[in-house]
């Protein structure tokens, strides 16, 4: 429905736990390189699972098989784009953020994608706010809300 009335382009993000309940965090290649869950967007005929994977795989190189989804419906929040800001994919009002809660089993040693993805940390939730720091403030308070609901979850 997002692609149909092209205002807000949906995208995945994954908040992914490893076995030492510890948070993959990326740094993005782009802008000021902020530090984030990796994310990216769902394209047209795509479902959020596999837009999941699709983007987790080209960022990372973890596979399909290493991941389970534990929760789909984390947080959805939608963000408008700066007045100025002309989306090239012809999205008119911003971006629909859809957070997906995924256990990982892998050995933690990842590929990255340089063009996307320029480092990557598993980080515990006290140092994840240190690394949130570098983001937009609009995109940490999206996270701190995705993972409050997250802490609620797992009470």
């Amino acid at each position: 429905e997002l692609h149909t009335k092209k205002e807000y382009r949906p995208v995945a993000v994954a908040v992914i736990l490893d076995k030492e309940d510890r948070y993959l965090i990326v740094q993005s290649s782009k802008g000021n390189q902020p530090w984030l869950f990796p994310q990216g967007g769902i394209e047209e005929n795509e479902d959020l699972d596999s837009a999941l994977y699709r983007e987790i795989e080209e960022e990372t190189g973890i596979k399909k098989d290493e991941l389970v989804i534990i929760n789909d419906n984390i947080h959805q929040q939608v963000v408008d784009a700066p007045l100025n800001r002309i989306d090239k994919r012809g999205f008119s009002k911003g971006k629909a953020y859809f957070y997906i809660l995924c256990d990982y089993s892998g050995d933690g040693i990842l590929t990255l994608q340089e063009e996307e993805v320029v480092n990557y940390r598993w980080v515990n939730r006290e140092e994840l706010n240190q690394y949130l720091s570098s983001s937009r403030s609009v995109k940490i308070q999206m996270t701190l809300l995705a993972l409050s609901k997250i802490e609620k979850l797992n009470k």
